[in-house]
């Protein structure tokens, strides 16, 4: 709303766009309470500022407590809460910290580490990368994970730790794609070794 207004009255005296560590598309409802004042945003997009952004996710046997703890560590308020699942996506470091309630006695606090990026076609074209330096990754396309609909690919380190890059395409009031199961990652798929006998959200 903002970009409509300031291209409406700032003229060609400035570029404006909008922008943010995320971006999730127009919200239907903005578009027609700017049509009602005479502005048309239909055809505005939602830029992220920084193209890629770390993204760190560890798993916590209770959420609150630790909630309690990273909201006075990171000084702010997370921006997604649910029974089991919390993030935080900070702006100085650029950074998405999430965690996940999952037992991890086996696995360790760990649950997996990323990139975001801001579009599909970046997810693809790290997946070219990664394949010519020789890693074999596993796609996900339009999948449900954390929270969020998404277009992944993900790679596991020789100790097995899982990498995601990863494009939000949306919110969603779901987990994962499936039932998670105990002591599972999410949303991270096990490592190749693994895939016989661990099962994991997400796969």
């Amino acid at each position: 709303m903002a970009e409509g207004f300031g291209k409406k009255y700032l003229g060609d005296r400035f570029e404006v766009r909008s922008a943010g560590i995320e971006a999730h598309g127009l919200n239907p409802s903005a578009v027609k309470s700017m049509a009602k004042k005479g502005i048309d945003i239909s055809k505005q997009t939602s830029d992220i500022i920084d193209p890629e952004v770390m993204h760190l996710a560890i798993n916590v046997k209770a959420l609150e407590p630790n909630l309690q703890f990273y909201k006075a560590f990171f000084g702010t308020e997370p921006t997604k809460v649910k029974e089991n699942y919390a993030k935080f996506e900070l702006n100085n470091p650029p950074l998405h910290f999430s965690m996940n309630v999952r037992p991890y006695e086996n696995r360790g606090a760990l649950n997996h580490l990323g990139f975001q990026v801001q579009g599909t076609e970046q997810v693809i074209a790290h997946k070219a990368r990664l394949q010519a330096a020789g890693l074999v990754s596993l796609d996900e396309i339009n999948t449900t994970c954390c929270y969020a609909v998404q277009d992944k690919i993900w790679v596991h380190d020789p100790e097995g730790n899982a990498w995601e890059i990863f494009y939000t395409k949306a919110d969603s009031e779901f987990e994962s794609a499936q039932a998670p199961q105990a002591g599972s990652i999410c949303c991270a798929p096990s490592a190749p070794s693994e895939l016989a006998s661990v099962d994991s959200c997400c796969k």
